[in-house]
């Protein structure tokens, strides 16, 4: 299938046009560059940033599709556009509102870059957490008489269907343990295909199950202070006070704030276990600024230069980090072809 979408926007351009000039282009602050001859701000419009070249793109068949990104807009963005007009513009929110925000939050969470780095740097974890019980129905099955691959492939793809749309990267191996028996070995393939698994339906229901137990609201920011987002925009905030806190914090873990910017001057808040509505002073709301800022991954978008972002956060200046992080981004999705042109 080559009539596809290539240009996977990790944050959708629809919310990014808050943050729109009046020349309809938005400020870029890039954290790392690999010079310093990098210009501090790029004006950018919303189609030209926050995207990545194939990040979702899955292999049915040997055939590449853009299942998510479909699904992305259709399903969670399409829906949430004109809520998030409402609440940017301090309408008054119905429940089917609120329903459309808190998904469109909860796949904001799933589909970034950071978030992807963070499945694959805890792979281990995140194995043992969804690897399904009917692997465990496989072993079993499969007898010292009557194992091979031909059976455990077929008790794969049986397994597979159940996780819907996407497969868990595995692959089963038989080898000679000694004349009498045989050892087999189920291995995961680390990367992209593992990040697209726990984007499957069932893995978000669970999330966006969750983040729906939660009261939320729409808060105003100071009429001094202007906030940026950033390409990692939904903050899981542990507050301890404005010195001791970080962004470690669970979507069900009791006193986590969740904060989400959806205009320079708004944010969604809740923090778990509390119903309580709160407002920020002018204090707080440059504090909201300064960990937007912070808990960025690659990149800032703002609506203007803003001196005090440089402030807050330096770029880092390294072009071998750079580099690497080119080189791993390339890996991540040749790997998968490579690897589901085989198996998928």
């Amino acid at each position: 299938m080559n009539n596809i979408s290539r240009d996977n926007h990790l944050v959708p351009q629809m919310y990014l046009k808050a943050w729109e000039d009046n020349n309809n282009e938005i400020h870029v602050y890039d954290l790392l560059v690999p010079n310093r001859n990098c210009s501090e701000w790029k004006n950018r419009t919303a189609k030209g940033i926050a995207f990545r070249r194939d990040f979702y793109t899955n292999i049915e068949n040997a055939n590449e599709e853009d299942y998510l990104e479909k699904i992305f807009n259709e399903r969670y963005e399409t829906p949430a556009k004109e809520p998030l007009t409402k609440a940017i513009s301090g309408d008054k929110l119905n429940a089917e509102d609120w329903n459309k925000l808190i998904d469109f939050i909860g796949i904001q969470i799933i589909r970034t870059e950071a978030r992807a780095l963070e499945i694959l740097k805890t792979s281990k974890n995140v194995l043992a957490h969804v690897m399904p019980n009917e692997l465990n129905q496989i072993i079993n099955k499969l007898s010292d008489e009557n194992i091979n691959i031909k059976k455990l492939n077929k008790e794969k793809r049986r397994l597979d269907k159940n996780v819907e749309k996407f497969k868990m990267p595995l692959e089963g191996h038989i080898e000679d343990y000694d004349n009498e028996k045989k050892i087999l070995k189920v291995e995961a393939t680390m990367g992209k295909g593992l990040y697209l698994y726990m984007l499957n339906d069932n893995e978000v229901k669970k999330i966006l199950n969750v983040l729906h137990r939660h009261k939320w609201q729409v808060i105003d920011i100071s009429d001094n202070i202007s906030i940026p987002t950033s390409d990692d925009p939904v903050i899981r905030l542990q507050y301890c006070s404005k010195d001791e806190y970080n962004f470690n914090g669970g979507i069900n873990q009791k006193g986590v704030n969740i904060i989400f910017p959806i205009s320079p001057n708004k944010i969604i808040y809740t923090q778990v276990g509390s119903g309580k509505k709160v407002q920020f002073n002018e204090e707080f709301s440059i504090f909201i600024k300064k960990i937007i800022v912070e808990h960025a991954y690659r990149h800032i978008y703002n609506s203007n230069d803003d001196d005090e972002i440089k402030k807050i956060r330096k770029r880092e200046v390294d072009k071998a980090k750079f580099d690497k992080e080119k080189k791993i981004e390339n890996t991540y999705i040749e790997s998968y072809k490579k690897y589901a042109m085989e198996n998928f």
